[in-house]
């Protein structure tokens, strides 16, 4: 475990629009903090993110809004089967049990 005095976080360091986020810290490879989201969902068997705005992006392409992604969650991707009639191409849920199609 580092000592906090062995590792420099700064507001600034999580900002998605800052020019460069890093976390800076000895013998830490550097990372920004979509990164380490993605890191996360990927090691816990998640698709990607989603916020209760009907708002959902995939592990490969995530916050192409550049929104503040501070509220979103984990969630599995699902696809609506072949021949429904939907908004979306995909879905990000809490559950891989939902089916959103369904309540258009």
């Amino acid at each position: 475990m580092k000592l906090r005095s062995e590792i420099e976080l700064t507001f600034r360091d999580f900002m998605i629009d800052s020019a460069k986020p890093t976390v800076k810290a000895e013998g830490v490879q550097k990372m920004d903090c979509l990164k380490i989201v993605k890191n996360y969902l990927y090691e816990n068997g998640f698709d990607g993110l989603q916020n209760d705005a009907e708002c959902g992006c995939d592990i490969h392409d995530l916050v192409p809004c550049g929104n503040d992604f501070s509220r979103c969650k984990p969630g599995y991707k699902l696809v609506p089967p072949e021949g429904t009639d939907c908004e979306f191409d995909f879905y990000i849920c809490q559950s891989k049990d939902d089916r959103p199609w369904e309540t258009e």
